[in-house]
């Protein structure tokens, strides 16, 4: 076998590794499930006006479950629910996406959250 030969297979296998690497995200997808877009681990926010979880149907739904909500500001957020059992409020929209809502509000932004009642 000549350098010519070694220099072509070489090149040959260098360029198979290369497109495998490139083209790993596609290549692997095939031993994934289909149909189902990926698990979204952290929660979207979504910026709303105060009366967004009235309005949207979202207060209703919750109450309904044996849930009192509430807007807390961010600054007293790691008091209630480290230590008063209240819980973020984070629902799957129609995207299925899970989001959780947000208040722009002065001195701090507040975050929509519930707690179980009784």
């Amino acid at each position: 076998m000549g350098s010519l030969e070694l220099t072509l297979a070489a090149a040959t296998i260098l360029g198979g590794i290369a497109a495998l690497w490139f083209f790993w995200d596609k290549i692997a997808g095939w031993w994934t499930p289909h149909g189902q877009p990926p698990p979204h681990k952290l929660p979207v926010e979504k910026w709303v006006d105060l009366k967004y979880p009235s309005d949207s149907g979202l207060l209703a739904k919750l109450e309904a479950a044996g849930y009192r909500l509430a807007w807390c500001l961010d600054t007293n957020l790691a008091r209630k629910l480290d230590l008063e059992g209240w819980e973020v409020v984070v629902e799957a929209l129609d995207s299925g996406v899970p989001t959780k809502f947000r208040l722009r509000d002065r001195p701090a932004d507040q975050t929509l959250i519930k707690k179980r009642v009784g």
